[in-house]
């Protein structure tokens, strides 16, 4: 009795969400029985879903389960950014955390390293990235830089008492520093860091992990100072053997799916371009996490570089706007197996799409 009044108040909440979407009014008649099936309006409209293919598709009801029920009770080490730092710092390459700022206050950051101001960083000429220690899409990041005697602060100019202004506001920030992209990487839009989303999946029968899906996301106008696809950003799928780029696509502002062989700002060529190290990049993801048996379902962030490539961060339940956008994530049979083991999907509504 009491999983039946979660189920139907779970459900009742669902509704809610989708009712207030900015786009639930625009959708056709005939699209309100996907989002009755669970699926919110932005998503019907992103992946035009039809009777043949809905069934493909991984419900947005159904995703909440996939942050309770993988990793083994270690999803924590993915809410806050600092927790991810000093986990993984010692398994992955990740950008040098300087400090951490709380209520303006400069606080040390990693024990790895020793503490360096942000005045004073950027007066040496390194380029830093200031990031929310929780929260993720993007929101908050604000990257900073010093350009003759202006700080600049995502492209503005500010003077060194604005700058001060600036720091002295913040709460809950970590201070890293700013990798350069790799070049071939940067010219496809620079005005972001163009990072890649790596999806490892741990086969539930025999415990292998598993690169399951890779995309290439580049920013575009709408999406600065990010990359993040839900903020108007591209992705653009990855070919696993040979890491070369298909097509990228995009959400429009009202959420339709657009299609780019040619970046929309930049005119750069994006499909057919492979990503730099991706060897490296396969080859270090599956061997740090075979010692880790418990992270089981994780989507990277990988910032690629000249000489080589850094972890910015992990997320225990990635868009599926992201990775679905291409292709149905119960297409693959081991995303099904997997979400039917983690209790994510009921083994019933698990079947091959039609």
């Amino acid at each position: 009795m009491k999983k039946a009044i979660f189920a139907i108040a779970r459900y009742l909440r669902f509704l809610r969400v989708a009712l207030r979407s900015p786009i639930a009014g625009t959708l056709r008649p005939g699209d309100w029985r996907w989002v009755l099936r669970g699926y919110q309006p932005e998503t019907v409209r992103l992946l035009d879903l039809t009777a043949k293919n809905h069934s493909g598709y991984m419900r947005d009801i159904d995703k909440k389960r996939v942050s309770t029920n993988t990793n083994e009770g270690f999803s924590r080490l993915f809410n806050n950014k600092i927790e991810f730092q000093f986990f993984f710092e010692n398994i992955f390459p990740l950008p040098r955390l300087y400090c951490v700022i709380l209520d303006g206050r400069i606080l040390p950051g990693s024990p790895n390293y020793a503490i360096m101001e942000p005045m004073e960083a950027l007066e040496k000429g390194i380029s830093l990235v200031f990031k929310p220690v929780f929260g993720g899409m993007g929101r908050g990041i604000c990257f900073a830089s010093k350009e003759g005697t202006d700080y600049v602060i995502n492209g503005e100019p500010r003077s060194e008492g604005g700058m001060a202004e600036f720091l002295s506001g913040l709460h809950q920030y970590m201070v890293c520093e700013r990798i350069e992209q790799h070049p071939s990487l940067r010219k496809l839009f620079p005005g972001t860091i163009n990072t890649l989303r790596v999806l490892t999946v741990r086969d539930p029968g025999n415990g292998e992990i598993g690169i399951e899906l890779a995309v290439q996301r580049i920013g575009t106008t709408l999406s600065f100072p990010t990359d993040t696809f839900g903020r108007g950003g591209l992705g653009a799928d990855i070919d696993l053997e040979t890491g070369t780029c298909g097509v990228a696509v995009r959400r429009s502002e009202t959420w339709s799916r657009e299609a780019y062989t040619q970046h929309p700002d930049s005119g750069e060529q994006i499909t057919g371009k492979k990503v730099p190290h991706w060897e490296e990049i396969r080859g270090t993801l599956l061997e740090g996490l075979s010692k880790y048996p418990y992270f089981d379902y994780v989507g990277w962030d990988v910032l690629v570089a000249e000489n080589g490539f850094y972890v910015i961060e992990g997320n225990h339940n990635p868009s599926n706007h992201l990775m679905q956008v291409h292709e149905p994530l119960l297409a693959s049979p081991l995303l099904r197996r997997f979400y039917v083991s983690r209790g994510i999907l009921k083994r019933e509504t698990a079947s091959s799409p039609a």
